[in-house]
């Protein structure tokens, strides 16, 4: 009976040593990104293929964002298929507006049927977006210079104190300021904003004192948190300028609290 019983355990021994160099002479996945270092805008959707492969079957892959420190809740992939040795996988990510408050890293960590795993990265480094830009919280627009082809500047005197708010509806708050209450541009308000698809033209909906509405197209020279400069040709003949005078707005941003 010993003998038996001697017999069975070098048996089960075999099979054990059997296995384990099996799982021994498994290679640990891999995982390959065709990205990993990105530059986006927010808003942008960014797509992210993941070769993965794995001699012991792909059972997950987990996509973990990280901005700076802190973890976002990560997103898991199950593979349908536990023997599946090799996987494609496109992971599309929405980058937000708080994604460029720091550095987001997407973390693609891959997980085969003996629990081995991989990982892999990718880097973002995040613009905000004109209209991100334009419509920030607690930022308004105020002008600073109306310039023409030669370098002069024409704004009339006390325009320093007007701002306008960009909001995300579309609307604008315009706000006339101290210096210019009594003068002409309180005969008109502008009521709202709109960009073209690519984001190059903005166009403002001015309303006058009498009703009537008009919209104003301007072209968008240049953005970022602290200056926006804006053109458009106006007739300024009456003012013995040119009839197609280009004209550069140029508004800074300023922090205000809104009511």
């Amino acid at each position: 009976m010993r003998k038996f019983t001697s017999f069975f355990v070098g048996i089960a021994m075999f099979l054990s040593l059997v296995a384990c160099d099996q799982e021994e002479q498994m290679a640990a996945p891999k995982i390959t990104l065709s990205k990993t270092q990105v530059t986006a805008k927010t808003g942008e959707i960014v797509t992210i293929s993941a070769h993965i492969e794995s001699e012991a079957g792909v059972k997950a892959l987990v996509v973990t964002p990280r901005l700076d420190s802190e973890e976002k809740a990560a997103e898991v992939i199950t593979i349908s298929e536990s023997s599946q040795t090799m996987a494609d996988i496109e992971v599309p990510y929405e980058v937000a507006v708080e994604d460029a408050e720091g550095v987001l890293v997407l973390n693609f960590a891959v997980v085969d049927e003996m629990g081995a795993k991989a990982e892999a990265e990718t880097v973002f480094e995040i613009e905000l977006s004109t209209t991100d830009i334009l419509t920030r919280n607690n930022y308004r627009w105020a002008y600073v210079s109306e310039t023409i082809a030669s370098g002069e500047n024409i704004m009339s005197e006390g325009k320093d104190d007007t701002t306008l708010a960009f909001h995300k509806d579309g609307s604008i708050t315009f706000d006339i300021g101290e210096k210019d209450a009594d003068g002409l541009e309180t005969l008109a308000s502008y009521t709202a904003w709109e960009l073209n698809e690519d984001e190059t033209v903005l166009t403002l909906t001015r309303v006058d004192w009498l009703g009537e509405t008009t919209y104003e197209e301007y072209t968008l020279e240049s953005i970022d948190k602290d200056e926006l400069k804006v053109s458009t040709t106006v007739d300024l003949s009456f003012f013995g300028y040119s009839e197609n005078e280009k004209v550069t707005t140029t508004f800074g941003s300023q922090a205000y609290v809104a009511e």
